[in-house]
């Protein structure tokens, strides 16, 4: 068996490069989520939030702590269904799906709570914070992705990777791992059951 080895591997951070990638992403997304319910409250009560602000109409709530409520929230959702798991990061939908289905869920969750305990939230102010924060939050995504696939197709932000096999198949392997930088593989050996044989790209 022979291994063969890129001789001058990429520069890499590995998965704990992703890692803190994916606590700049928490942040962009504590900004993005501020700044919907912000703009929701001003669209809705064209104010910015005080002590003395526009309340729900059964239980005197005032949309202040709504405001603050819902943010807080939205960001423990987004964390629970594993928005910042650095496993998604670049590549697939399942991280555009998690932000989807956190935020869907939130959302349902309040209207039920509201129907229940008979907290009327204003539609405007809820039919503006939905859409217009999902849009912002897939967006802010979209625009790390495209930076760590860019960062990704130099070797960095990726994990080193032996593969194992025959010649054949490894040219293959290696020929579409590469092509697929974003999803973090960068291969760095091959270990290769034809004797000296030369493995393309590595």
């Amino acid at each position: 068996m022979a291994i063969r080895s890129d001789t001058a591997p990429a520069a890499t951070h590995g998965r704990a490069g992703v890692r803190r990638v994916a606590r700049r992403v928490a942040i962009t997304d504590a900004i993005v989520v501020g700044w919907a319910v912000l703009g929701a409250h001003l669209l809705r009560f064209g104010q910015v939030p005080n002590s003395s602000d526009a309340v729900t109409s059964s239980l005197e709530l005032q949309y202040t702590w709504v405001s603050i409520g819902v943010v807080v929230l939205w960001l423990a959702m987004l964390r629970l269904h594993a928005a910042y798991d650095p496993r998604m990061f670049g590549h697939g939908t399942q991280e555009y799906r998690a932000v989807v289905t956190a935020t869907f869920r939130l959302f349902a969750a309040l209207a039920i709570v509201s129907y229940l305990s008979k907290i009327e939230l204003a539609r405007g102010y809820i039919l503006v914070a939905f859409p217009l924060g999902l849009a912002a939050l897939l967006l802010a995504r979209r625009v790390w992705r495209v930076w760590l696939g860019a960062h990704r197709s130099r070797g960095e932000y990726a994990d080193h990777v032996l593969v194992v096999g025959d010649a054949a198949h490894l040219s293959t392997l290696i020929r579409d791992l590469r092509a697929a930088s974003d999803a973090g593989f960068a291969v760095v050996a091959a270990a290769c059951s034809d004797a000296g044989e030369t493995i393309d790209g590595i």
